[in-house]
């Protein structure tokens, strides 16, 4: 950014200014990010709640942080000369792509990223990102506790392949928790309260019991550099044999009241199985027994040697039909007559086959800029926030290999990313947390 549009944009910024106490500030980005996590899963429960508003508000959040978080003072945005190049280059075929084929969502998206994310590495600093990091992870857990909770009373799991609870899909829940299992963490090295430990075990049994391949990858992921920074760290008072059994005793009772107890309240289970509940979740029940699951997924898809699961037909149908030109929605997937009604299960590969090529190739180069930077920062930082940050560009990149994630209104994982992307791998942060 050059100084001059630098200047135009801080003054305009400073228009706008609010002199809150701080105390008010973080109430404030609190709430906003407990709804903007609540409307990530909200809409993909087995009951229809879906609603143009929850998205619009979604794309607004960051804008809203970015006015709660503006107190007058600003930082430059800390991005490499190649990170800006691809980062424009994706925005741009984003936006175009989402023109020429009219979905106005996906434009209101794309001046979300363009924007509203630059504005929030202005306006961070250490302090600011102490308080996001606070904020966010207390929305997190507290939206991971609603939806424990919804599920033990409402959710059969005998009637689900892969336990999903109130959610439709497992791989959802999966992520959802694995994003749960590292606010958890950081809540665990920022407060050392019993609680964080034993939702950290319900978080972790929760991604298991999903049997979801790619959160137990992430989890796994996770839990290896966690490990590695407590080797390298002198102060390793943060897991004990104490902590240890809470998390255990935590998990065990979670399985045990899910497979055992849940659904608490038949009653809420039957009126939303007759009255609520949406078709896909209809038509995804099954009869499973305990003894008929399967909770070795990933080590056998690993021996199996077949982790894609069929989604290498899918990529290759997909890129069979991929262009410079985008496809609109009007234009489907067709396959020996047959129309294909499913998501490429590829970040890139979706985003080339609906908005172009070169939309597809600029976010996945972006995304490996973004992993460079974030592998600097942590090697050049070594404090918690730089190693969280690294592990979340890791396992979204993760995400994005084997899921459709680029929407920060749909998956949470990829608002942490983006999130955490401008406030600390490209925000002006003068000092370590």
């Amino acid at each position: 950014m050059t100084k001059g549009v630098y200047g135009f944009v801080t003054y305009l910024l400073s228009m706008c200014a609010m002199n809150l106490k701080k105390e008010t500030r973080e109430r404030l980005v609190g709430g906003l990010f407990f709804f903007v996590v609540l409307f990530t899963w909200i809409d993909k429960t087995i009951v229809e709640l879906s609603s143009p508003v929850i998205y619009l508000f979604s794309c607004a959040a960051p804008f809203l942080a970015v006015l709660i978080l503006n107190d007058g003072r600003f930082g430059r945005i800390k991005m490499n000369r190649i990170s800006a190049v691809l980062f424009i280059a994706f925005v741009l075929t984003f936006l175009i792509g989402a023109i020429m084929t009219l979905r106005m969502g996906s434009v209101i998206l794309a001046v979300t990223y363009a924007v509203a994310f630059p504005l929030l590495a202005m306006v961070s600093s250490k302090e600011k990102v102490g308080m996001i990091m606070r904020r966010l992870c207390w929305s997190v857990t507290a939206n991971f506790y609603i939806i424990i909770v919804l599920s033990l009373i409402a959710a059969d799991p005998n009637e689900q392949t892969q336990y999903s609870g109130i959610i439709v899909n497992p791989n959802t829940l999966g992520l959802f928790s694995f994003v749960a299992f590292i606010a958890f963490i950081y809540n665990i090295y920022r407060r050392r309260k019993l609680y964080d430990y034993a939702g950290l075990g319900l978080a972790a049994i929760t991604v298991y019991m999903t049997q979801s391949r790619t959160s137990l990858i992430c989890v796994v992921v996770a839990t290896v550099f966690i490990i590695i920074a407590l080797l390298k760290s002198k102060d390793r008072s943060a897991v004990g044999i104490k902590q240890l059994a809470v998390a255990i005793l935590a998990a065990v009772a979670l399985f045990c009241a899910v497979f055992y107890l849940s659904p608490i309240s038949e009653k809420t289970h039957d009126y939303i199985n007759t009255t609520l509940i949406r078709d896909e979740a209809r038509e995804n029940i099954r009869d499973v027994e305990m003894e008929e699951r399967n909770f070795d997924r990933l080590i056998q898809s690993i021996e199996g040697g077949n982790f894609t699961t069929g989604r290498l037909g899918i990529w290759q149908i997909y890129l069979s039909q991929t262009g410079i030109a985008p496809n609109g929605d009007d234009e489907p997937l067709i396959v020996n007559g047959e129309e294909i009604n499913m998501s490429a299960h590829n970040t890139y590969i979706h985003l080339a086959y609906c908005f172009g090529l070169l939309c597809g190739v600029f976010y996945l180069l972006y995304n490996i800029s973004v992993g460079i930077v974030s592998i600097k920062l942590m090697a050049n930082k070594k404090n918690l926030l730089y190693i969280i940050n690294f592990i979340m560009v890791l396992c979204y990149g993760i995400v994005t290999l084997v899921e459709t994630s680029y929407n920060i209104a749909s998956y949470l994982i990829c608002f942490v990313y983006w999130l955490m992307t401008f406030t600390v791998s490209f925000a002006d942060l003068d000092e370590e947390e």
